[in-house]
């Protein structure tokens, strides 16, 4: 589904939106699944993939807030969800974008950072399952009102302090004393502390007072230990979170008895590490072009597609892991049988997106 219309990005007009999808947008803003942020113009946006958004809409969390908001559509299926999504652009709600390889994205002038993604508006919005989508709606949440109101309320409560009752000022004065009692023996333990360091620097190894004062730690943590020679490491150390031991791919797989020359059926994982199903290793998947010799060994692909391929198994392999632990127990035969299904869904999404790349590189050359 893609629309050509030609859109400008922009935040939304909300007086003169559609009502229905400024209430559909209110719910996923907050409601969708795993959103990240990525670098669009040099700035950061809010990214979120179709189909999170449509396994929102079909929740029964939309169900019930339809219920209280009648403005809310009834969504009966993946189509409809898919139909409101393709009119966010339209209403400036949100853009499809597609998102950069770190050498794309420098070659354009971006600076990308580890972990937050590159992305383009393409001139043709595409509202798939895997596209993804940047917020342009972004609405201040209510806590932020609160915090506002709060400083107000505490500016103005600062400012009649004079009217407060005598013992709320009573209280108030001790409370500064404390306060400031407590910045001048951090002040005069951290001048004692200098000189310390520098006498017993001259005699030998500095003698640090409280060497973790300043550190990023409690309270308490700060003033432990008293004393502690300059090198010695006294930050706590962080507790090393125990591994979740995951269960082992045999446990998914049929056992079948040996019957004959056969072999009981041993851990699919070593099937699941050999080649991919229609490609041999080093080879550019499709058929052969015309003139080219027996057999289907080529010379090795081009990093990009040997990336696509990559992305392909582990996703294929992910799929596989995820259906033996809701479906059960398979034989091997219907393991591979799977992986070869898997693999080649996964590798026409991945010449779509190859694609579609390479139609956005060639436009943006052309401009």
């Amino acid at each position: 589904m893609s629309t050509a219309k030609q859109l400008v990005p922009g935040p939304p007009d909300l007086k003169k939106c559609d009502p229905v999808i400024l209430q559909v947008a209110k719910f996923l803003r907050q409601r969708i699944e795993k959103q990240r942020t990525c670098i669009l113009g040099g700035k950061n946006f809010d990214m979120f993939r179709v189909k999170r958004a449509v396994r929102a809409l079909l929740s029964p969390e939309y169900a019930k807030e339809r219920q209280k908001n009648n403005l809310l559509p009834e969504i009966p299926d993946n189509v409809t969800a898919l139909k409101l999504i393709a009119k966010f652009p339209e209403e400036n709600f949100a853009f499809n974008v597609v998102k950069l390889d770190t050498n794309e994205a420098i070659s354009k002038g971006f600076k990308p950072r580890s972990g937050i993604p590159v992305c383009l508006i393409p001139p043709q919005q595409r509202v798939a399952p895997n596209e993804y989508f940047v917020w342009y709606y972004n609405p201040i949440p209510l806590k932020v009102y609160l915090y506002t109101g709060g400083l107000l309320l505490a500016g103005v409560a600062a400012a009649l302090f004079q009217l407060w009752p005598s013992w709320a000022r009573r209280g108030v004065y001790y409370l500064s004393m404390v306060c400031v009692g407590f910045v001048g023996f951090l002040l005069a333990v951290t001048v004692i502390r200098l000189v310390l360091f520098l006498i017993t620097t001259v005699v030998g190894k500095g003698l640090w007072l409280f060497p973790n004062l300043y550190a990023d730690v409690s309270l308490l943590q700060s003033f432990q230990p008293v004393f502690a020679w300059s090198g010695t490491k006294t930050l706590p150390q962080k507790e090393k979170l125990k591994k979740r031991k995951s269960r082992p791919m045999s446990d998914f797989i049929k056992k079948e008895p040996n019957v004959g020359n056969t072999t009981p059926v041993g851990d699919v994982r070593a099937n699941m590490k050999g080649p991919v199903p229609g490609i041999v290793p080093g080879a550019i998947p499709g058929p052969l072009p015309a003139g080219a010799p027996p057999g289907n060994v080529r010379k090795p692909p081009p990093p990009i597609i040997q990336q696509a391929i990559n992305v392909c198994v582990q996703r294929t392999d992910a799929r596989i892991i995820a259906e033996l632990k809701k479906s059960g127990p398979k034989s091997p035969a219907e393991i591979e049988q799977m992986k070869q299904l898997f693999f080649k869904e996964e590798w026409s999404k991945a010449e779509a997106e190859l694609a579609q790349k390479a139609n956005l590189i060639q436009q943006m050359q052309k401009k």
